[in-house]
């Protein structure tokens, strides 16, 4: 038997096989529309223990379309999936397996799994409480947002602030980052990173909006969501729908379920601010009142009591002050002698007078 022979008898034993089979992704090219995988599956060592190559033709395109719109992600080095191979064994290329679908919701269950164990992790590290801890300014000053300029749910938080109807001026900052995607964890860590060395800011958003649940797996990103937790400014997200809850919003000091949201937020924070800061003006003011009413009281009181003291109010009543040569208020008849000097003085006028006799209470 030649070898052609031997090969077309195995051929011809495999048959026809088709089976769901887990695979990891060694390597992968596309030439000419199709796409060629290296597949490989390792022991608990960590050791290869199987190798096989497979191939999706021009023709299945679709599968690989539709597993990036259901997962977000493109079949890459590392991957683990779920595919339907068909085994083809060819006399002269050997055993391949022409994928014939990919079963995204084997890969959506990974990204579950691996979002619990960031979870875990997280808590363990005891980062899903640290930026809850920091306190929030009393104003939101300088605000950075981080968010991509052209990004919908940046526009609906900007003209949600414009558009308040109280006139509120806010101060923000945008740092452009990708938002979706593979590259969308790091491009945040990296703004991130750029307003803490800033040091001016008091407040962080993060915006996004919402979008296809695979667009959002980067704020499960363990990487991502430990920057957050460290960042030393309080940081607030709003990055998906009504019913997205991402471990980004676990770890935030606060979130919120939208942009316009978070703008609405910081409009009634404002206007609290104003509220009580008007409130402790109008105390003061009333306090201050107050005061002012209670000295003008003791004043009219020192007034009265000063003018009731004058000497001449005195004189005026019919009291006659005595004074010595040199004008000083006589008080004792003991510190007086013959032949002196003195002066009596009345209300509109005074006597010059020489002492005659001096008498104190004791003499009789």
């Amino acid at each position: 038997m030649e070898l052609y022979e031997l090969q077309k008898e195995i051929a011809d034993r495999i048959g026809l096989l088709e089976q769901w089979v887990k695979v990891e992704i060694e390597s992968h090219r596309v030439s000419g529309g199709h796409h060629y995988l290296n597949f490989i599956q390792k022991g608990a060592d960590g050791r290869i223990i199987a190798k096989a190559t497979g191939r999706i033709w021009r023709s299945h395109e679709d599968i690989v379309t539709f597993f990036r719109m259901m997962t977000g992600e493109e079949l890459k080095a590392g991957m683990t999936v779920v595919v339907l191979a068909c085994v083809e064994y060819h006399p002269a290329y050997g055993l391949n397996l022409t994928i014939e679908d990919i079963d995204p919701q084997f890969t959506l269950g990974q990204r579950e799994l691996e979002k619990r164990m960031t979870i875990e992790k997280l808590e363990k590290e005891g980062m899903m409480e640290r930026q809850q801890r920091l306190s929030l300014p009393f104003l939101p000053g300088k605000v950075a947002v981080i968010s991509s300029a052209d990004a919908a749910g940046y526009g609906d938080f900007t003209r949600q602030l414009e558009k308040n109807q109280h006139g509120f001026v806010f101060d923000i900052t945008l740092f452009h980052s990708v938002m979706q995607g593979e590259k969308s964890p790091a491009s945040i860590i990296s703004s991130l990173e750029k307003i803490a060395r800033d040091g001016s800011y008091e407040l962080v958003l993060i915006l996004r909006g919402g979008g296809a649940d695979s667009d959002m797996f980067a704020y499960d990103d363990y990487a991502l969501c430990r920057a957050i937790a460290l960042c030393p400014i309080p940081v607030m997200t709003a990055v998906g729908h009504e019913r997205d809850y991402h471990v980004a919003d676990m770890v935030a000091n606060r979130y919120f379920k939208t942009p316009t949201a978070i703008a609405e937020a910081l409009i009634l924070w404002v206007e609290e601010v104003e509220s009580e800061v008007d409130r402790c003006l109008e105390n003061i003011r009333f306090a201050l009142n107050g005061t002012i009413s209670a000295m003008d009281n003791q004043v009219s009181l020192l007034e009265a009591s000063i003018k009731a003291a004058d000497p001449r109010n005195i004189l005026r009543q019919g009291y006659v002050l005595a004074t010595d040569s040199d004008g000083i208020i006589i008080k004792s008849a003991a510190k007086a002698s013959q032949g002196d000097k003195f002066s009596l003085r009345f209300s509109d006028g005074r006597w010059d007078c020489t002492i005659d006799k001096t008498r104190t209470e004791n003499d009789k």
